[in-house]
């Protein structure tokens, strides 16, 4: 159970660091003709003039064949209000704006806790989207349009002009409504799309709905905490993986305070995540060692003890990632570079 911001930064992760490669990829949006120029303006537009929103987003995974589904129902009241209920991981999420609980129904259990300044929006809002629009290092294509759910759709190409990206996305975005309804990103074998369904838009969403009262007998856990309670050890992660799990001896002052287990198609990675007083965050992944691994974009190669890794700067933070004899490890956090390979090579 943890902080909306948090939990943001491990879904990030889970999707793409959790990749055989281990690649961090920050895709952008450029002009490119005239209607690009009007979709992105209409989509802006409805964008601003949205109050409060409901609906479904479906998020499939398919890595080699292996396909997997995660359903999400949401309501969200501007500015910062907003619900969701997570079918497949039994959790809801409510924010009133100044606390969040999230609750764990199988457990039992919920956690309360303060909203940070500056928190990422949720995964189901568009600001992603038209933030992606407003940027000027990838080229937009659009192709023959195409339906979702029966809707006539704009279809747009996000291609990176620097040749290094190797993942492209795709955006399906309504003709009438001007909203986003499915996002799609391929990289290799991987793809991964969200589908948004059901939603309606300005319908008077009431302030009561993000006001959570427990159920009778849950259990409140660490009430307005600011660590995270520990959840999979590093022993119980070790006997699902096929690899030996390589912990770090410095670690900058962070605990641990998770291991997470991600897995497709029999191909599986350990995110250990760890967490100062201040709720910064640091995550360590590790995953068998690909035949072919491309460069990161943009990297700066450094020295970890004897061997070479690589750096980029990621929006809020660092990502580094270098090769152990049989691994693949990722550190990526928002911490000084001279930090940052310390715990690396604490691991190598």
């Amino acid at each position: 159970m943890i902080t909306k911001s948090i939990k943001n930064v491990f879904i990030v992760l889970s999707i793409i660091f959790s990749l055989v490669l281990i690649v961090f990829v920050v895709e952008n949006v450029t002009e490119a003709n005239t209607n690009i120029d009007d979709i992105t303006n209409g989509i802006q537009e409805k964008y601003g003039r949205i109050q409060d929103f409901r609906g479904t987003i479906i998020i499939k995974t398919n890595f080699k064949g292996a396909v997997e589904v995660n359903k999400i129902n949401f309501v969200l009241k501007m500015p910062d209000m907003y619900k969701s209920e997570d079918k497949n991981r039994s959790k809801l999420t409510v924010s009133d704006g100044k606390k969040i609980w999230i609750y764990d129904k199988k457990e039992k259990e919920v956690i309360k806790m303060k909203v940070l300044e500056n928190s990422e929006k949720p995964e189901f809002d568009f600001s992603p989207i038209l933030k992606d629009l407003e940027n000027k290092e990838s080229d937009l294509k659009l192709l023959k349009g195409e339906k979702v759910s029966d809707k006539s759709c704009y279809v747009i190409e996000v291609m990176p002009k620097d040749k290094t990206y190797f993942v492209k996305k795709k955006l399906w975005i309504d003709e009438k409504s001007w909203l986003p309804l499915k996002i799609e990103i391929i990289y290799g074998e991987f793809n991964s799309t969200i589908e948004y369904s059901n939603l309606t838009i300005n319908v008077g969403v009431n302030t009561n709905e993000f006001v959570f009262t427990p159920p009778e007998g849950t259990k409140n856990v660490e009430h307005n905490a600011t660590i995270i309670p520990k959840k999979k050890s590093i022993n119980e992660a070790q006997k699902e993986v096929s690899f030996e799990i390589i912990e770090p001896s410095y670690t900058a002052g962070y605990e641990f305070v998770e291991a997470e287990v991600l897995g497709y198609g029999g191909v599986r990675s350990v995110s250990l995540h760890y967490i100062n007083e201040r709720q910064d965050i640091i995550t360590i992944i590790e995953t068998i060692k690909p035949k072919e691994i491309p460069p990161l974009p943009k990297a700066e190669k450094v020295k970890i003890g004897k061997k070479e890794g690589e750096i980029i700067e990621i929006e809020r933070g660092r990502l580094l990632r270098f090769f152990g004899d049989r691994n693949v490890i990722a550190v990526v956090g928002n911490i000084d570079e001279d930090e940052l390979i310390k715990i690396a090579e604490s691991i190598g």
